[in-house]
Protein backbone atom coordinates (compact mmCIF):
# COMPACT_ATOMS: atom_id res chain seq x y z
CA UNK A 1 0.00 0.00 0.00
CA UNK A 2 1.25 3.50 -0.89
CA UNK A 3 1.66 6.09 1.87
CA UNK A 4 -1.01 8.77 1.98
CA UNK A 5 -0.29 11.91 -0.03
CA UNK A 6 -0.04 15.16 1.94
CA UNK A 7 -3.13 17.35 1.90
CA UNK A 8 -2.88 20.73 0.22
CA UNK A 9 -5.39 23.56 0.40
CA UNK A 10 -6.08 26.39 -2.00
CA UNK A 11 -6.72 29.73 -0.37
CA UNK A 12 -8.03 32.29 -2.84
CA UNK A 13 -6.28 35.63 -2.54
CA UNK A 14 -8.69 38.20 -1.13
CA UNK A 15 -11.96 37.08 -2.69
CA UNK A 16 -13.48 35.52 0.44
CA UNK A 17 -13.80 32.01 -1.03
CA UNK A 18 -13.36 28.98 1.21
CA UNK A 19 -10.35 26.66 1.33
CA UNK A 20 -10.60 23.51 -0.78
CA UNK A 21 -8.50 20.33 -0.59
CA UNK A 22 -6.49 19.36 -3.69
CA UNK A 23 -4.21 16.57 -4.79
CA UNK A 24 -0.83 17.63 -6.09
CA UNK A 25 -0.05 15.31 -9.01
CA UNK A 26 3.40 16.67 -9.91
CA UNK A 27 5.57 19.32 -8.32
CA UNK A 28 8.86 20.92 -9.30
CA UNK A 29 10.74 23.88 -7.87
CA UNK A 30 8.91 26.17 -10.36
CA UNK A 31 5.32 24.92 -10.22
CA UNK A 32 2.84 22.09 -9.86
CA UNK A 33 0.00 20.21 -11.52
CA UNK A 34 -3.11 19.96 -9.33
CA UNK A 35 -5.98 17.47 -9.65
CA UNK A 36 -9.21 19.44 -9.13
CA UNK A 37 -12.94 18.79 -9.52
CA UNK A 38 -13.64 21.95 -11.53
CA UNK A 39 -10.68 23.92 -12.94
CA UNK A 40 -13.00 26.86 -13.66
CA UNK A 41 -13.53 27.34 -9.92
CA UNK A 42 -9.83 27.95 -9.28
CA UNK A 43 -8.90 31.65 -9.09
CA UNK A 44 -6.11 32.92 -11.34
CA UNK A 45 -3.90 33.59 -8.31
CA UNK A 46 -4.03 31.93 -4.89
CA UNK A 47 -1.92 30.55 -2.06
CA UNK A 48 -1.29 26.82 -1.88
CA UNK A 49 -0.75 25.56 1.69
CA UNK A 50 0.95 22.30 2.64
CA UNK A 51 0.17 21.31 6.21
CA UNK A 52 2.53 19.01 8.06
CA UNK A 53 5.31 19.24 10.63
CA UNK A 54 6.28 22.43 8.76
CA UNK A 55 3.66 24.59 7.05
CA UNK A 56 4.72 25.73 3.57
CA UNK A 57 2.92 28.40 1.55
CA UNK A 58 3.33 28.96 -2.19
CA UNK A 59 1.97 32.01 -4.01
CA UNK A 60 0.63 30.54 -7.26
CA UNK A 61 -0.54 31.78 -10.65
CA UNK A 62 -2.55 29.49 -12.95
CA UNK A 63 -0.59 28.78 -16.15
CA UNK A 64 -3.07 26.38 -17.79
CA UNK A 65 -6.32 24.44 -17.19
CA UNK A 66 -7.62 21.14 -18.57
CA UNK A 67 -10.69 19.00 -17.76
CA UNK A 68 -9.51 17.96 -14.28
CA UNK A 69 -6.10 19.57 -13.81
CA UNK A 70 -4.64 23.03 -13.24
CA UNK A 71 -1.00 23.88 -13.87
CA UNK A 72 0.45 26.59 -11.65
CA UNK A 73 3.70 28.49 -11.45
CA UNK A 74 5.15 29.39 -8.06
CA UNK A 75 5.72 33.11 -7.53
CA UNK A 76 7.16 32.73 -4.03
CA UNK A 77 7.45 30.35 -1.07
CA UNK A 78 7.29 30.82 2.68
CA UNK A 79 7.92 28.20 5.38
CA UNK A 80 6.78 28.52 8.95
Amino acid sequence: MRPAEPTYFCLAAGDGSTSRPFSVVDRSCNGARLLVADPGDIPDTFTLVQKGAVVTLWRCRVAWRSDHHVGVTFEGQQTS
